[in-house]
């Protein structure tokens, strides 16, 4: 009876050793797919503590030095609309800022080019805007590194996809940009754009990023 017995339980413990072996396999083989999906989608890792946390006390103060500058803004701003608030913080939602950081990172990429930072601009809606008239907003650009003259520098910029290969195009002074001829906007001094100055293209596409909750009106810091 030993002898059937054990002539019946070796098949069945083959089969199940090799199912569980072809399981733990798969399952070794999916986390190592996944692993490589996310190294070559993350393009930009984490080197070190961020450098930029202020503690509380100090935003505090910098919140309220603030507010002499917003007074200014809501008196002459009130000349031309008795109810104007001073813009005094814009929120941007995680998720959106997220996507933006993963547009520019892809395209970027392909240029062959890194990103060195996000520089940030001032703007104002017009006083006629349905919902933030005159109100002060924030909009957004990434830069990449260039040495002119010796100097280094960031430089913000658009890209050129007119080609096989996307390239960077290197955006002049805001105050100057030609928005009739945007393909005329690259600086002649950038070794980025020094090849584009052989081709001509449609606008590049831009990479300024906007949105953001502005508050007041909707809402007031505390």
């Amino acid at each position: 009876m030993d002898k059937k017995t054990n002539f019946i339980g070796y098949p069945i413990v083959i089969i199940i050793t090799a199912i569980l072996t072809f399981l733990l396999s798969t399952c070794e083989k999916k986390d190592q797919i996944d692993q490589e999906i996310i190294n070559k989608e993350v393009l930009y890792l984490p080197d070190g503590d961020p450098k930029q946390i202020i503690d509380l006390c100090k935003g505090q103060k910098l919140y309220k030095k603030y507010k002499s500058r917003t007074d200014s803004i809501e008196k002459y701003e009130q000349q031309f609309n008795d109810a104007f608030r001073a813009s005094r913080t814009i929120t941007f939602k995680y998720q959106e800022l997220v996507n933006y950081f993963s547009f520019v990172e892809q395209i970027t990429e392909k240029t062959g080019n890194k990103i060195s930072g996000l520089r940030f601009y001032f703007g104002k809606y017009s006083n006629e805007h349905p919902k933030y008239p005159g109100q002060q907003m924030l909009f957004f650009n990434p830069t990449i590194q260039d040495t002119i003259d010796g100097e280094t520098m960031n430089l913000a910029y658009a890209i050129d996809e007119s080609g096989n290969r996307p390239k960077i195009v290197i955006i002049d002074d805001i105050n100057n940009f030609n928005c009739e001829k945007p393909g005329k906007n690259y600086s002649k001094a950038s070794v980025f754009s020094f090849s584009n100055l052989l081709n001509t293209y449609d606008e590049p596409t831009s990479l300024y990023g906007q949105g953001g909750q502005v508050s007041p009106p909707d809402g007031e810091a505390q």
